[in-house]
């Protein structure tokens, strides 16, 4: 399992690793560490790998070699690596919190980041689900950055 985000308390890294050490998963965590303590909380579970900040081709490596990909952040409109994960055919797991619904539809699994249960049974789903290419078409057909310049450009000419 692979969780890439900003490593900081609002990503719920922490409660992650707990709960994959429960779980007995590896979890690997890879971005830029925003709160060094916090990611010394991480480690302290033997199952849990930090691989850094990562460029474009190695991130989209690991989506490519992981199962599920998991952020279940506290406050998120929804994030670029979530995207990047389902655009790789990488099962998603996350956060109800913000907007997610909007860009996964039924698509996603969702968990409730205040929640340890919500979290572990979604990990858990995130698992038994067989990687299908159904959302990634989806964000390939409505989330890439050429859609967003032909909507741009699509209001300009409205104006």
């Amino acid at each position: 399992m692979v969780s890439v985000g900003r490593i900081c308390a609002a990503k719920n890294q922490l409660t992650l690793s707990k709960l994959c050490h429960e779980l007995g998963i590896t979890l690997v965590l890879i971005g830029p560490v925003a709160e060094k303590a916090y990611l010394r909380k991480c480690l302290q579970y033997d199952n849990v790998k930090y691989l850094g900040f990562m460029d474009s081709y190695n991130v989209y490596n690991a989506y490519k070699f992981a199962k599920v990909h998991v952020l279940p952040s506290f406050v998120e409109v929804t994030s670029l690596s979530s995207l990047e994960a389902a655009a790789s055919s990488t099962n998603i797991v996350v956060t109800e919190e913000g907007a997610s619904r909007e860009y996964f539809k039924d698509m996603g699994i969702y968990c409730n980041p205040y929640d340890e249960n919500s979290i572990k049974e979604a990990i858990v789903k995130g698992y038994a689900k067989r990687k299908s290419s159904k959302l990634k078409e989806y964000i390939e057909n409505n989330f890439t950055w050429k859609k967003a310049i032909e909507e741009i450009y699509k209001s300009y000419l409205e104006l």
